[in-house]
């Protein structure tokens, strides 16, 4: 793969990141946080304190990058990229869900979303990776 098919996988993959956990997070799970204890147990975030935040959404974009590619094959990107959502959402991002379930005291409902949000998350990511790692652009 190349430098410049990784750097255009990595930089779309990390604002797609940004961006669609901010809306999901914002507009579809704020309003069900409010009405739980969980939501006035969150610690207000000052720009300084996103550092961690973001060299953890580089290292697991590029790593979600490394595992698409030695697992891809010949067939259409777009089959891959649903397929690698799918297979990383259930690896990542059900048990941890599952784990936080059991941790917090939240609602089995608040727990479906929190699913859907991260596969929808996953899902995106992976098409967007898909359709950069293509092998026509992996050559270029």
């Amino acid at each position: 793969m190349s430098t410049k098919s990784l750097a255009l996988a990595a930089g779309l993959g990390f604002v797609l990141l940004g961006v669609v956990s901010h809306l999901l997070r914002t507009t579809w799970l704020l309003p069900i946080y409010s009405h739980y204890e969980l939501f006035w147990s969150l610690r207000a975030i000052t720009p300084g304190q996103t550092w961690p935040l973001a060299v953890g959404q580089l290292l697991f974009i590029v790593v979600f990058i490394w595992m698409y590619v030695r697992g891809s094959d010949s067939t259409p990107w777009i089959g891959q990229g649903i397929r690698y959502g799918v297979l990383m959402t259930l690896l990542t991002v059900v048990p941890a869900a599952c784990i936080q379930s059991v941790l917090y005291p939240v609602p089995y409902s608040l727990l479906a979303r929190w699913i859907g949000a991260g596969g929808i998350e996953l899902t995106l990511l992976a098409l967007v990776v898909a359709w950069c790692c293509t092998p026509a652009r992996r050559r270029a």
